[in-house]
């Protein structure tokens, strides 16, 4: 029982850093990536793999399923930044396995969210980088 009350504290310790910390974000400008009269803002975020892995251990033993969905994370993640992103808007435009780019249109902007599976194969995801189109 108190293995089990450490593993849900973890859990929740867990993700309160990751709305916390792991949506920090550090912007630069980019040109226009080729598009004429379009620019973009990109958003590194953040990541601290020690955190990844905690996250990893604890989805596989049976928590937080939805981070082995690269969609429902690039949701999380547009909410936490304070992007108007809602459930059921964003869809993937590519998806490797290792890499995937989610993208979504709101009233705040186009955005397209870039996630790696960092800590292992088929586990779960991690977004990296937050692209606006301007």
């Amino acid at each position: 029982m108190k293995r089990l009350l450490n593993i849900v504290t973890l859990i929740i310790f867990a993700s309160i850093l990751f709305l916390v910390s792991s949506c920090v974000t550090k912007s630069k400008e980019e040109g226009n990536n080729g598009q004429a009269g379009k620019s973009s803002k990109i958003q590194k975020l953040n990541v601290d793999m020690d955190t990844e892995k905690r996250y990893q251990d604890a989805a596989d033993l049976g928590y937080q399923p939805w981070k082995r969905n690269a969609v429902e994370v690039a949701e999380e993640c547009l909410i936490n930044t304070g992007v108007g992103a809602r459930k059921g808007e964003c869809r993937v435009l590519s998806d490797d396995g290792a890499n995937a780019i989610v993208y979504v249109n709101t009233k705040d902007g186009n955005f397209k969210v870039k996630l790696k599976r960092l800590v292992k194969p088929g586990g779960i995801w991690t977004a990296t980088e937050i692209e606006k189109e301007e």
